[in-house]
C-alpha cells in the first residue's frame, strides 16, 4: 500500500510541476506569440479598379508592353487594379495588396 501512495504522490508532484511551468512561461510571453505592432500612417491616394484590358491598355501607355493585372503611378498615387475574375464588383485583392506596397510609405520603389 505504501508503494502506490508513493507513485501517486510523485505522480502529482510531477503533474502540479508541469502545470506551474506552462503558468510561469504563459505569464512571461514565451509560450504565446508576440508580433510587434506596425502602423503605417498613409496620405491619400486613388484606386482604378477596371477590366483587364483597361488596365494592360493603360500599362502600355507608359511604354511598357508586359502583361500585367496592375501597377502604381507615382507622380500620381494611382493604384490601377483589374477586377476579381469571380466578382466583378470588387478587385482582385492579390494584385491590390502589393499595388499598395507601392506607397512611399510602405516602401515605395521596391522592385530591383
Amino acid at each position: 500500500m505504501n508503494r502506490q501512495l508513493t507513485n501517486l504522490e510523485g505522480l502529482l508532484t510531477l503533474t502540479l510541476l508541469a502545470l506551474g511551468v506552462c503558468l510561469t512561461l504563459a505569464c512571461t510571453g514565451c509560450a504565446s506569440v508576440n508580433t510587434p505592432l506596425k502602423e503605417h500612417e498613409v496620405k491619400p491616394f486613388t484606386i482604378i479598379v477596371a477590366s483587364p484590358e483597361y488596365i494592360q491598355k493603360a500599362w502600355e501607355s507608359t511604354g511598357d508592353m508586359r502583361d500585367v493585372g496592375g501597377f502604381f503611378v507615382y507622380a500620381t498615387r494611382t493604384i490601377y487594379v483589374e477586377y476579381n475574375i469571380h466578382d466583378h464588383t470588387q478587385p482582385n485583392f492579390e494584385y491590390l495588396g502589393h499595388e499598395v506596397w507601392h506607397l512611399e510609405e510602405l516602401g515605395g520603389r521596391f522592385h530591383k
